[in-house]
């Protein structure tokens, strides 16, 4: 790729002037408020009666709702401070990458060379953007299950690649169906099946058959499956464990992991690409040229998530403080599931659920996904994601006072609506 198409593409995506994807994530220019009351906009004030106070009941953000583990951060501090404040190893720091690498061995079953086979990036979506520029040429194509994380088709475009839908139902299963439809995609210029799992928007974990039927297909076409599994380590589907496609090593698999979402660490940017060494070499050295390593500080932080890296202790708390938090998301979707079916809504929520989303619609109310959100904003102070054939995402990503009362202003539409 020549430079200077490099930097219009990354013009494009860094300064907003990428066109969205159809089933894009991306949420309208409204203004972005908590359940803390708050002043009006400008022009709002001006039209409201002096005085008056609102608040917003924020289930747009994927954002988590609380923050970063404070031994975490105590770990953060002691790096920056012992002097881990210069360029980070190429390809990640090694004991980090050794104790993730016994992560994988212990939950997963899976071993990984942690040398060669894992690469530490700053962040998923960095993470998936070196992927496909490093194993994608111009014009190839990048299945992916629809609706889809918006992320994925700004990595498409700085890889020059075409991103090609296939609709999930609103409940995420991949079904006989969807599969078909998945056969009918595959082109000569097919390269990546994309799978999110557990998947946003639907929040569906997809079981074991399901992913084998992905394998399968996979195998058949000679496609490289490229997994995000960044809710994968905070999975609360009560049903059955969570099953990483590193389990199914396909002729080529990726899967994208990282501590966003799991440690509540969004802004630290630690992210791990795993598969097999020529993949993962390629990525590296696309992940260095545009230097998007994870910072030195928090890879050495991040040691401590982990046993075998001299932080057994630590690494025992963190999970059992991440065991709390997929308890307490687990009851945050029965809680917001609950009150969308007394509103009348329709829902993607599911004893198969494993990440914090899902899908609502109410027909009554709005047939358009987006006159559904501007609906729920403006009438009813709720904040969500428009996406496609009337559906909105909700995230439940937050504490649960704060879902308990959006719960509350939702079963107040039911009167509304009726």
């Amino acid at each position: 790729m020549q430079t200077t198409t490099l930097k219009r593409l990354l013009g494009r995506i860094f300064m907003g002037r990428c066109k969205p994807a159809r089933h894009s994530l991306l949420v309208s220019d409204l203004p972005v408020m908590t359940l803390q009351p708050t002043g009006l906009s400008a022009s709002s004030r001006q039209a409201a009666k002096p005085h008056v106070k609102r608040f917003v009941y924020d289930l747009a953000s994927g954002a988590p709702g609380e923050d970063t583990a404070d031994l975490l951060k105590e770990h953060a501090i002691r790096a920056i401070k012992d002097g881990h404040n210069q360029y980070a190893t190429a390809g990640g720091d090694i004991l980090l990458k050794q104790g993730y690498a016994r992560y994988l061995r212990q939950t997963h079953g899976v071993v990984v060379e942690a040398g060669s086979e894992i690469l530490v990036v700053a962040g998923s979506s960095a993470a998936l953007a070196a992927t496909f520029m490093a194993l994608c040429n111009p014009d190839d194509e990048i299945i992916v299950l629809s609706p889809y994380f918006e992320g994925y088709a700004q990595a498409a475009v700085l890889a020059r690649a075409k991103i090609v839908p296939v609709s999930l139902p609103a409940n995420g299963t991949i079904s006989d169906p969807v599969i078909k439809s998945i056969h009918r995609a595959v082109t000569g210029k097919t390269k990546i099946l994309m799978l999110n799992n557990p998947h946003n928007p639907t929040g569906r974990s997809f079981s074991a058959e399901e992913l084998q039927s992905i394998a399968d297909l996979a195998d058949k076409h000679g496609l490289i499956v490229v997994a995000d599994e960044l809710y994968g380590a905070v999975d609360f589907n009560d049903r059955t464990a969570f099953r990483s496609f590193l389990h199914y090593r396909c002729k080529d698999t990726i899967v994208i992991d990282g501590i966003s979402k799991s440690e509540n660490a969004t802004g630290w940017r630690v992210a791990f690409v795993i598969g097999h060494g020529k993949d993962v070499n390629a990525i590296g050295r696309v992940a260095t040229a545009l230097g998007i390593m994870a910072p030195a500080p928090f890879q050495i932080a991040a040691r401590s998530i982990f046993y075998g890296t001299g932080h057994d202790v630590d690494a025992a708390n963190l999970q059992a403080q991440r065991q709390q938090r997929k308890q307490a998301l687990a009851h945050n979707g029965r809680l917001l599931a609950r009150a969308l079916e007394v509103a009348g809504f329709e829902h993607s929520y599911s004893s198969q659920h494993g990440a914090p989303y899902m899908l609502a619609r109410h027909r009554a109310l709005a047939a358009d996904s987006g006159e559904l959100a501007k609906s729920l904003l403006d009438l009813h102070l709720i904040k969500t994601v428009p996406m496609q054939d009337g559906w909105v995402r909700l995230c439940f990503a937050r504490p649960v006072a704060e879902i308990s009362a959006a719960c509350e202003a939702i079963e107040r539409i039911s009167v509304k609506a009726r």
